[in-house]
């Protein structure tokens, strides 16, 4: 069986008219929906663009990069282009998506996975098991000191919900360092 992977795209200066670009390209080709990509959410940051992509094996990726990289020669040949592929170490389908404005929230946290795991294991202790309202996507992908860690919401007002209520006190029984947390509005989500 294949490794699943996370794929962090950062691209400092690249915009949302770069990326549409490149979508509306994908689909000419046949591309929209690659066989082997499990999810694909896109936004802005401070500094430029981020694309988030979970496959089911590198050689899915490896086989959509044939057409994916000219793309990005061709319409972000200025940005300063990062992915990054980490393992996948846990993902958690949560309540169907069906937000207007979604948002997704990048976490870096370094420190052992373990304290990642007892964190995920206290959330969903304090939910009952069942997924927290609004959030419809969360994977955790291994790093080389720690995880990153993906979740998706149907809203903001659903993340501070959800932060207010158990994240930011679970995570400071359970973490040594505080991770650092990004919410940004999603551009382009898709699923599948």
């Amino acid at each position: 069986m294949s490794q699943p992977i996370l794929l962090v795209f950062d691209a400092p200066g690249a915009t949302a008219a770069q990326y549409d670009a490149i979508i509306r390209d994908l689909e000419a080709a046949g591309e929209s929906a690659p066989r082997g990509r499990t999810f694909h959410a896109a936004a802005a940051t401070a500094d430029g663009w981020q694309v988030i992509d979970v496959w089911e094996s590198q050689a899915d990726f490896d086989r959509f990069a044939k057409t994916l990289g000219p793309l990005i020669q061709t319409h972000m040949a200025d940005s300063r282009v990062a992915p990054k592929f980490y393992p996948v170490h846990r993902r958690i389908a949560g309540v169907a998506a069906t937000g207007v404005k979604p948002y997704i929230l990048a976490v870096k946290m370094t420190g052992p996975v373990a304290e990642y795991d007892t964190t995920v294991a206290r959330l969903q202790a304090e939910a009952g098991g069942v997924p927290f309202p609004g959030r419809s996507y969360h994977v955790c992908g291994l790093t080389p000191d720690g995880c990153y860690i993906v979740g998706v919401f149907e809203s903001s007002d659903d993340y501070e919900r959800f932060a207010n209520k158990v994240l930011r006190r679970v995570i400071a029984q359970c973490m040594t360092t505080p991770p650092a947390m990004t919410l940004s509005a999603i551009h382009n989500r898709i699923l599948g």
